[in-house]
């Protein structure tokens, strides 16, 4: 501990002293107790530091997911500098304007993404390294590291500086540099630790990215309970279904999309699955349906709400009643409030507002762009761009993104999510958007853009009829089926495209 606070390094090297034979990474060709975990990530601190890395430098990784993140995230923390991770999904051209941003000293890369590095355009001081070849650490890496000592790197790292630099998808423009602290990451692990299902011993499982704020997030406070995290780094479901009976997990992260292709998979499986305990989901609204279904099955879901800003702003576990599974709950470090998105007053319960947050877990600001965060830092309050309100239990609904509510003459407002979520339940539907498209008389309509399943006889009208028995009839008025929705590389719909798609062909849209 320095400096009053706990930094991820410190975490670990406790963790290592208390429990050194505990399990805690498991690859597809690599197990690691805590010990190995943190003498392996003081060696490669030596390492970085001998390339004359120092407190606040960047260190980049663009890595798949698997345990060697770990060791080089932890390594990077012990001796100050700062993560950032690097989404391996972006072309060259998106990369490289994060890397001319944020002028990281090392990128270190798995043998998956050898062509992406080589098309890159770095600056001539930005040292590459590859890191993993073949799911393990790379021969010639581990001899570098290996020659260092396992002893705790000396230096002093202060736990309110950035660890982790987290570039935001750009959904809402070019992306923007989260600066993560130390501090913020501890205080998201006394959150998590209190309110999740999860103990010493229990067994994670995880498929998706890294690099987001949801990987490094929960990357940081394994130490801090003891957690085992088991890594797939190319997701398939069979083997999904393998790995969580073979390797006895407890809790599983999977975004809503992945709960809905598995459920088959459950439903029809012949295996127990007796040491499970929780899904962890988040990014998008749960569907009720599919938390009822999960449910049925003997299996609980925790829908978590956050953002890169603030880490885990609240969430809803089974415990609260599932008559409250459409909430994303309630949160238990932090304050939240609605308000009117201009005035920013706070909203009597129950109307729509914008959510606002307050927390240890917030932020230190966007990197080099002190204006970007004055607009949503403000007076201790983040202020989310979130639609929502509190029901009569005081229990948070997400009604959408402010930048995606659909206008109608008469000052009627549609909150597409609303529209979405109701959509999904009719069968045969795999995903769904909802847009505002222009038109003359109404100034925007609401169209559903939908992907059905493979040979389905779904119809326009089926979807309508559907909707129209539970929404007020204006809140969709066209369906177009398509065989997939645009996604940026971070896997979010771009809602955008589609849009600029409609209104641009509007003179061929039905009216």
């Amino acid at each position: 501990m320095t400096k009053n606070g706990f930094t991820l390094g410190e975490l670990l090297k406790r963790r290592a002293r208390f429990s050194p034979c505990h399990e805690a990474l498991v690859g597809p060709r690599r197990r690691l107790n805590f010990e190995e975990f943190n003498h392996i990530s003081n060696q490669i601190g030596h390492y970085l530091l001998e390339q004359g890395i120092q407190p606040g430098d960047r260190v980049a990784l663009l890595a798949c997911t698997n345990f060697h993140f770990s060791l080089l995230y932890f390594a990077a923390a012990k001796v100050g500098a700062i993560t950032v991770g690097l989404n391996w999904r972006l072309t060259p051209a998106e990369l490289n304007r994060i890397l001319d941003d944020c002028q990281p000293r090392i990128i270190f890369y798995d043998d998956l993404y050898a062509d992406l590095v080589d098309n890159l355009t770095l600056h001539p001081s930005t040292q590459t390294v590859r890191a993993l070849y073949h799911y393990d650490l790379d021969p010639a890496f581990t001899k570098a590291y290996a020659i260092h000592p396992t002893t705790e790197p000396e230096v002093e790292v202060d736990p309110d500086e950035p660890v982790v630099l987290t570039y935001t998808s750009g959904t809402t423009g070019a992306p923007k540099g989260v600066m993560i602290t130390h501090r913020n990451l501890y205080e998201a692990g006394v959150m998590n630790s209190c309110t999740l299902q999860q103990q010493m011993g229990d067994r994670m499982l995880y498929i998706t990215p890294l690099c987001h704020i949801t990987g490094t997030g929960m990357l940081a406070y394994q130490p801090m309970i003891g957690l085992t995290y088991v890594f797939m780094p190319q997701f398939d479901p069979a083997k999904y279904m393998d790995l969580l009976d073979k390797e006895r997990i407890t809790h599983s992260l999977l975004v809503p999309g992945l709960l809905r292709l598995l459920f088959p998979l459950f439903l029809e499986s012949d295996k127990e699955f007796g040491s499970f305990k929780e899904f962890i989901s988040g990014g998008s609204s749960v569907p009720s349906d599919v938390i009822r279904q999960y449910e049925a099955l003997g299996f609980n879901i925790t829908q978590c709400y956050a953002s890169t800003e603030a880490l885990f702003i609240s969430l809803w576990n089974v415990s609260m009643g599932m008559e409250h599974c459409h909430t994303v709950g309630k949160s238990f470090l932090g304050e939240l409030k609605v308000v009117d998105p201009v005035t920013r007053e706070e909203l009597p319960q129950g109307e729509i507002g914008e959510i606002a947050v307050s927390s240890p877990m917030l932020f230190k600001g966007y990197w080099n762009q002190p204006e970007e965060t004055a607009k949503v830092l403000v007076d201790g309050w983040l202020y989310t761009g979130d639609a929502g309100r509190f029901d009569k239990d005081n229990y948070l609904e997400i009604v959408d993104r402010y930048k995606d509510v659909i206008h109608c003459s008469g000052g009627e407002k549609i909150y597409p999510a609303e529209v979405e979520q109701v959509i999904l339940g009719v069968d045969d539907v795999v995903e769904v958007a909802l847009i505002g498209v222009k038109h003359e008389v109404w100034n925007e309509i609401p169209r559903a853009y939908v992907v059905k399943k493979p040979d389905s006889l779904l119809t326009e009208t089926d979807v309508l009829d559907y909707a129209h028995a539970k929404l007020a009839e204006y809140k969709l008025m066209e369906v177009t089926f398509v065989e997939q929705l645009p996604r940026n590389a971070f896997g979010k719909v771009m809602k955008a495209v589609l849009r600029e798609q409609a209104n641009a062909n509007r003179g061929q849209a039905h009216t």
